[in-house]
């Protein structure tokens, strides 16, 4: 995708035209800090090609430019994986709640989510689907994780009455991720299961 179009120039770019991650904050996660992926947000950023900053890059999908930065990156991936997470639960803690409040209305203004009312001091928040071909155009590609499966993202509400259900989902999750990060271990992936009607 950025191969056509570069907006800071030249120099950050190697021969074969990818983001040079030790020098800059696009993209997933640096293979020298292995603390990042610590992170219980940053397993889903780890096969994308997105900023990863605190300042906002242009990012390309198709015929649209949109501006995000690392915090966004995160809140459009982790939503995406869970399908929907409550807004009070997407508060990174690399930023304070007023910025992560200012990063949702922002993904919002783009475009990218979509959030529906809870309860009267919370909401659900959902990727729209300009929100998740965001994320799918700009997965990179890495040999070495040729043959892992890749982590699935979705858009839209699917049943708006189960809201409050599902959005307890990423709350387990934060309490498996801590667990299994206590013995030592790391998450890879969240696979959602299925249904049965």
């Amino acid at each position: 995708m950025w191969d056509r179009y570069d907006a800071r120039g030249g120099d950050e770019r190697d021969r074969s035209g990818a983001w040079d991650r030790n020098r800059g904050s696009r993209g997933g996660t640096n293979e020298r800090d292995p603390d990042r992926e610590r992170d219980p947000h940053d397993v889903f950023t780890r096969d994308l090609e997105l900023p990863g900053g605190p300042d906002r890059e242009l990012v390309r999908v198709r015929d649209r430019i949109h501006e995000i930065n690392g915090a966004e990156s995160r809140m459009l991936a982790t939503v995406g994986a869970f399908r929907v997470v409550s807004e009070s639960d997407l508060h990174d803690a690399r930023d304070g709640a007023q910025d992560s409040h200012r990063s949702l209305g922002h993904l919002e203004r783009e475009g990218l989510v979509q959030t529906s009312r809870l309860c009267a001091d919370d909401r659900a928040v959902v990727l729209t689907d300009r929100g998740r071909d965001l994320l799918e155009a700009n997965r990179h590609t890495r040999e070495d994780r040729a043959q892992e499966p890749r982590q699935a993202f979705y858009a839209g509400l699917r049943k708006p009455r189960e809201l409050t259900h599902d959005t307890k989902v990423y709350r387990a999750y934060l309490r498996a991720e801590e667990r299994v990060r206590e013995r030592g271990g790391h998450v890879k992936r969240v696979v959602l299961g299925r249904r049965i009607a």
